[in-house]
């Protein structure tokens, strides 16, 4: 009966590890099946979040506002390629310029030079998208070359130049060399006007 009760013994304890192993199995399907669940779901929002950063980045790269868009090729010729264009982030509202090499910047990271170079692309592009259903004005501006380098101030120069092929500009300066720019690369044709103590006279290229 002793050897008998330890056989019946050594049979429960195996039965019972057998169905402990029923369970843990049982528990390893199920969180296996969960963990399934859990992957696919976060590949689903993965993928979701993917598309709409792309849908965002397209609507910023090719549906961004007239002005911005104008301004942006502005700012790319005066910069001669430096910086490519403008964009507003959908999200925030933002300007940033996007250098052709690297990430965008945002106001934060831009000099004086470039603050001033986004401010001009930004005056001539509104003005141009303004003129398309309006009157056309006089567009006055009062040595914005001032900080720039004298790459720059010829570039932005040769930009205005054009831009007063079809609107018309008055550029105040007391740089010699900016009006210098301005005869040059409007082969003289843009007229010249000097302050001569308080008096304003009408001026040839001559002594510039």
């Amino acid at each position: 009966m002793s050897k008998r009760l330890g056989e019946v013994a050594g049979d429960m304890k195996r039965l019972e590890a057998s169905r402990e192993q029923e369970v843990v199995a049982a528990q390893i399907a199920d969180l296996t099946r969960q963990a399934q669940e859990i992957l696919e779901q976060w590949a689903v929002q993965v993928l979701c979040a993917g598309l709409l950063d792309q849908a965002r980045d397209k609507f910023e790269r090719d549906r961004q506002p007239a002005v911005i868009m104008r301004a942006g090729n502005h700012l790319r010729r005066i910069t001669d390629g430096g910086y490519v264009r403008l964009i507003r982030r959908l999200e925030t509202g933002a300007l940033e310029a996007e250098p052709a090499q690297g990430a965008p910047k945002d106001r934060t990271a831009w000099n004086r030079g470039l603050l001033e170079q986004v401010y001009l692309s930004l005056r001539l592009g509104f003005i141009e998208e303004y003129c398309g259903s309006a009157e056309p004005l006089p567009a006055i501006m009062d040595d914005v070359f001032a900080n720039f380098d004298p790459q720059h101030a010829r570039r932005a120069a040769a930009a205005v130049c054009d831009f007063a092929r079809t609107h018309q500009v008055l550029y105040l300066t007391c740089h010699p060399e900016t009006a210098a720019h301005f005869g040059d690369l409007s082969g003289r044709q843009a007229g010249i006007l000097r302050l001569q103590g308080f008096r304003v006279e009408t001026g040839d290229w001559s002594g510039i």
